[in-house]
């Protein structure tokens, strides 16, 4: 019997990805901001915006792995579609 492939969880998640789960996936935006270095009040403008800059992925993917955390650019990618995505469906509502 074959065993069914199976998508991994970090693939799997792909499709509705959004900044805001992004910074979900640590315990706290605290914690997000500890570990990237940044001030809370810098997390919390990103959280707001639904947008974290580009100029700091590097930033938040070297963060996400020493905290052990999923994630990979191809999330912050699809987040990138998914808030414009977002943005043009309100501004056409």
């Amino acid at each position: 019997m074959q065993k069914a492939l199976r998508i991994p969880y970090a693939l799997g998640i792909l499709r509705g990805m959004k900044f805001g789960s992004i910074l979900a996936l640590w315990p706290t935006l605290v914690a997000f901001a500890t570990d990237v270095g940044i001030p809370y009040q810098t997390a919390a403008g990103w959280k707001r915006r639904n947008s974290i800059p580009a100029d700091r992925w590097d930033e938040v993917l070297a963060a996400a792995r020493k905290a052990g955390v999923v994630l990979t650019v191809e999330h912050l990618y699809e987040a990138v579609r998914n808030s414009k995505a977002t943005a043009f469906t309100d501004e056409a509502a």
